[in-house]
């Protein structure tokens, strides 16, 4: 089934991010919506009429409101039944999504799906110039424990960004609710992430999921507080007037307390171990696995596979792409370009 899908976009001071993004999903209109949140002081609803043709998107100014409260708004006014977030920056490859919902509307068991993720940089750090360097972001994201803690624990030992996979909208409404209470936008992304995991599975699709730009004004904003310098037992441990890690734990206990009919006591036990997972800097267990990938890559990868992946792009070492995701990132280069026609 073609089911149409839902991108809700926060923005902040980022006109030109906007008009790229929108020019994107243009190409996609009679396949997503897209729902923009503009936390900026100025009303950019006119600029953006202006320089956009297709109609398949909203535009909502929000001045001064946070990412947390912004992403909770947005998602009550989706009228699609499959959704997902992205910034200004992050490009859903639309076709990918319709694969994802049409997983998960046969298997209610899965809450969330999602496919590969890329990172890219352009020339210079331009906006609109070509796409110089990708990187990985995603392999495979699979969690498909049945009970609510071991989910809790395997993301708490891989941890990716669900946010950004495929949710039914009710359900994506639902795990909102309790982390606009978080005090700064990276725990509130690890909030709303275990909130959605630990209330169901997740599913690997075999596609390309999404494609993000990396540049210099990323992780900005003045409406948000961010503790991107705190190490991570800082982080997990210690609460401040812009910081409350308490809430994530005491969240979490609450979920896998109805979810897997533990007692209170025994939840806290469990808590008390995921923190301890938290806190560490380092996994020695995926630590061993990323020297054995590097030695896997140069010793064997390369050579052996080289006929079956395009490295057209200059990329890390550290993995290959395939010749599937390599086209379509071919395209979406080439339609990112149309931007310099509507630059500002």
């Amino acid at each position: 089934m073609n089911f149409k899908i839902a991108v809700i976009v926060p923005s902040l001071d980022r006109l030109e991010f906007l008009i790229r993004l929108l020019n994107f999903y243009s190409l996609s209109e009679n396949s997503c919506h897209i729902y923009i949140g503009d936390a900026s002081e100025v009303d950019n609803s006119e600029v953006i009429k202006a320089k956009i043709s297709a109609n398949n998107f909203d535009y909502f100014h929000l001045p001064g409101l946070n990412d947390r409260k912004t992403i909770l708004f947005l998602s009550k006014k989706v009228k699609e039944k499959y959704m997902t977030i992205g910034g200004d920056d992050d490009f859903f490859i639309i076709n990918s999504l319709i694969l994802c919902a049409n997983f998960l509307d046969k298997n209610q068991d899965y809450r969330t799906a999602q496919g590969r993720a890329y990172l890219f940089t352009t020339i210079d750090d331009e906006i609109n110039n070509k796409i110089n360097k990708i990187y990985k972001y995603w392999s495979k994201n699979n969690i498909a424990n049945q009970v609510s803690f071991e989910r809790f624990l395997n993301l708490s030992k891989n941890y990716f960004v669900s946010q950004f996979s495929l949710h039914r909208t009710d359900e994506f409404i639902e795990d909102s609710l309790d982390f606009i209470n978080c005090k700064n936008r990276q725990l509130g992304e690890y909030t709303h992430c275990f909130t959605a995991i630990l209330r169901g599975k997740s599913k690997y699709i075999n596609c390309l999921h999404m494609i993000r730009h990396t540049h210099p004004k990323r992780d900005t904003s003045k409406v948000s507080y961010s503790t991107k310098l705190r190490n991570r037992y800082k982080f997990w441990n210690y609460s401040d007037n812009n910081h409350n890690p308490e809430f994530f734990f005491e969240t979490m206990k609450k979920i896998i307390i109805k979810i897997d009919n533990l007692t209170v006591s025994d939840a806290e036990k469990k808590i008390l171990y995921i923190k301890k997972i938290l806190s560490k800097s380092v996994y020695l267990k995926n630590k061993i696995k990323k020297i054995l990938l590097y030695f896997e890559i140069i010793f064997f990868r390369l050579f052996l596979l080289k006929f079956f992946y395009d490295r057209i792009y200059t990329v890390k070492y550290d993995f290959l792409i395939k010749k599937n995701d390599m086209k379509i990132i071919e395209d979406f280069n080439k339609t990112i370009q149309i931007n310099k026609q509507s630059k500002l």
